[in-house]
């Protein structure tokens, strides 16, 4: 069953999008809006976007949450890359959903001379020269930063929905989508072609990620993921589930050759010897947060991983234990709520499940309903 949370999660949405901030949402904490993009900054600092166009920094670790509202135009946005910690560039959907910063995520803004639709994928091989990508076999590069792009879309894609770029340098990019999608251009964009898979199958890939000039791994539907070791000349499939339908959506790895790989409900994987083999692991939280959209390192031992219904998680041992960050008392779905005076409350919902608080709503904790009414 769909999972929903409270009423007041609306509110603070519709708020929030109307510029006024006077609603604090209390579960799950900071948001219960979708979480597409996301990344970690520094060993404490932490930063998301939201499907409303709202930025999620935490500086210290996750505990707390500064919300600002960047984007009036109800801009989806889909990705988030920083070349370091400072300069970042967000990319979307829905209102032109192109922004960049250069403060860390302290200010964004928007980019407006760019080719136009939803962008999916966004990445840099230097602080000048980067590449976004998208519906309809979109692909664009900036030389300058971000301020301006131009197209590098050709027909050969124009049926592709592109979902992931990476450039390993200034001339060799690799771009990733639906229907077994992997190009790879040479001359800095200029042209692109399909990859030789050899045996592999098709299947829509989500995202690219290269730990070195030849080493490379895609991951998609399925739960597959795809290694070259020869700078993509070859590739070899070293997981699939042929009978889920469930996608990663996103892989990252450290320089101690460490990678995690997320992406539908709760299931992870993570390899500690470059990738050769993989392991399932689970992250905390539930399935009511649905998708886990991005994951990122930072060093050898940070990572951030962020997806839908405002799931943030860390670890701080390069991927085998997590947490999660914010604060979510509960998914089950809440059809009432009501306060006996400013400071104790209750909430009450399917599966027999009570919430109480006595701190004005700040914190909840569980109860069987069964067990309250006993105590009435």
């Amino acid at each position: 069953m769909r999972k929903s949370y409270f009423f007041i999660f609306v509110l603070v949405g519709l708020t929030l999008l109307n510029g006024q901030p006077n609603w604090t949402t209390l579960n799950p904490y900071p948001t219960a809006n979708d979480l597409y993009a996301g990344s970690v900054l520094g060993v404490n600092k932490f930063i998301a976007l939201s499907n409303y166009g709202q930025c999620f920094l935490s500086t210290d670790g996750g505990v707390n949450w500064d919300v600002t509202l960047f984007d009036t135009t109800e801009s989806i946005f889909r990705n988030l890359y920083f070349i370091d910690d400072l300069n970042g560039w967000a990319a979307g959907a829905l209102g032109g959903g192109f922004y960049r910063t250069t403060n860390g995520g302290g200010t964004w803004t928007p980019i407006t001379n760019a080719p136009d639709t939803t962008k999916y994928g966004i990445h840099f091989a230097t602080p000048l020269i980067g590449w976004s990508v998208g519906f309809n076999g979109f692909i664009i590069k900036t030389t300058d930063g971000g301020s301006s792009w131009y197209s590098q879309s050709n027909t050969s894609i124009s049926n592709k929905t592109l979902y992931g770029v990476y450039a390993v340098d200034q001339n060799t990019v690799f771009v990733v989508g639906n229907t077994g999608t992997v190009l790879k251009s040479t001359d800095g964009g200029a042209t692109f072609a399909q990859v030789n898979l050899g045996s592999i199958t098709a299947a829509d890939y989500r995202a690219v990620r290269f730990t070195n000039a030849n080493t490379g791994f895609v991951v998609g539907a399925k739960h597959r993921i795809i290694k070259t070791t020869d700078g993509g000349t070859t590739w070899t499939q070293l997981y699939e589930v042929s009978s889920t339908s469930r996608i990663l959506w996103d892989i990252d790895f450290n320089s101690a050759g460490v990678g995690v790989a997320v992406g539908t409900d709760t299931v992870g994987f993570r390899s500690t010897d470059g990738g050769v083999t993989w392991n399932s692991f689970i992250l905390p939280g539930g399935s009511g947060p649905g998708v886990k959209y991005a994951v990122d390192f930072y060093g050898d031992n940070t990572v951030f991983s962020n997806g839908g219904r405002g799931y943030i998680a860390k670890s701080t041992d390069a991927g085998a234990t997590w947490v999660e960050m914010g604060y979510r008392f509960s998914n089950n779905t809440v059809n009432d709520i009501a306060f006996a005076d400013a400071m104790n409350g209750y909430v009450c919902g399917n599966s027999g499940f009570m919430g109480r608080t006595s701190d004005g709503g700040t914190t909840w904790s569980l109860d069987e309903c069964d067990k309250w009414q006993e105590n009435k």
